[in-house]
């Protein structure tokens, strides 16, 4: 319904208003007079809640339950046009705010439940063209599946208004990374948004046992991110949600034991660090617990954390976003 009261509030929509029922014309000119009015406060209407999702071509983005008994447990390569889906999407494009790629994460418009579907599959298609199929896996089980997956836990780790795929590690990000059709399919349909990209910049050995490393945070999107300051929250705080950086070389690894870290369940808002679109920054920070550091060429694997959030909307930010996941990066460098 027209909400007529938002829009006769500007003052050039009351100056409108106010000469239509001052002036004394007949029927005719009052009928179109006011029929130019109604249109001219629908296109102020419009313009008040532009959503950025009109800027797509119309494609539908749906995740669909695949009916039981299709999929072998050991079946690791699946016809996806023969599979039979359930008639409602378990994710409907409406339900959908945006994807964020850099962590593969579905920011979500309300609550979906996961943890009853726990073992079953899901397909994503955008519109009738199957992308990929996924699975709802319990965050007890061992095994290591053959396909992209939705935790089926609810309010664990991530709230319910947001959906991240991937698995556990760094299983399936390459994947989902290389996804070429599905990363065109979410731009196709106005939901994609770049997020981050993190780029583990220096190593320094400061003693057997201590790594100072530094990396760069850059924000790819057109609004703010918020993200975790190691500089606000210390060291120790930043190590609670990441174990560092984790070194290669040769045949031999080197991971730190025992490292300072801090139990953080609720996070501080002043350990956010508002990045800017377009922005970058860098941080170095110090991390014990190696034992006999290496030098020269290594191979190095680091997890840049997002925050850990329960309660839904709480990532939403006035003017942008608390960014969530994790960005692994891997790189050789040079430990000095």
């Amino acid at each position: 319904m027209l909400d007529l009261g938002k829009s006769s509030s500007h003052p050039r929509n009351q100056k409108v208003i106010n000469f239509v029922l001052s002036k004394n014309h007949n029927y005719g000119v009052m009928k179109n007079l006011f029929f130019l009015l109604i249109i001219f406060i629908f296109s102020s209407c419009i313009d008040d809640d532009v959503d950025y999702r009109k800027e797509g071509d119309g494609t539908q983005i749906n995740i669909f339950l695949v009916k039981d008994y299709q999929i072998e447990p050991e079946q690791t390569k699946v016809e996806l046009t023969n599979l039979e889906l359930e008639n409602v999407p378990w994710l409907k494009h409406a339900d959908i705010e945006f994807y964020d790629w850099s962590s593969h994460i579905f920011y979500l418009n309300n609550e979906k439940e996961r943890a009853k579907y726990s073992g079953k599959y899901f397909l994503v298609k955008a519109d009738n063209e199957p992308l990929f199929l996924g699975y709802f896996i319990s965050p007890l089980s061992s095994s290591m599946l053959y396909f992209p997956s939705i935790l089926a836990w609810d309010n664990m780790f991530l709230p319910n208004d947001v959906a991240k795929i991937g698995g556990f590690g760094n299983f399936h990000k390459k994947d989902m990374d290389s996804n070429v059709k599905f990363k065109k399919s979410m731009e196709n349909a106005g939901l994609l948004k770049k997020g981050i990209e993190v780029d583990l910049i220096d190593l320094k050995r400061k003693n057997s046992t201590t790594l100072k490393y530094s990396f760069k945070v850059t924000n790819l999107d057109t609004e703010s991110i918020y993200i975790l300051d190691p500089d606000k929250m210390g060291s120790s705080r930043f190590h609670y949600y990441t174990n560092g950086v984790n070194i290669q070389k040769d045949s031999k690894y080197f991971w730190p034991n025992d490292f300072d870290s801090t139990p953080s369940d609720k996070i501080n808002l002043s350990w956010y660090h508002k990045l800017a679109p377009g922005s970058s920054v860098t941080r170095t920070v110090s991390q014990n617990g190696y034992t006999n550091l290496p030098t020269g060429e290594v191979k190095a694997s680091f997890v840049f954390p997002g925050a850990s959030l329960k309660k839904s909307g709480e990532w939403r930010k006035s003017d942008g976003r608390i960014w969530l996941g994790e960005f692994w990066v891997e790189k050789e460098l040079i430990i000095e």
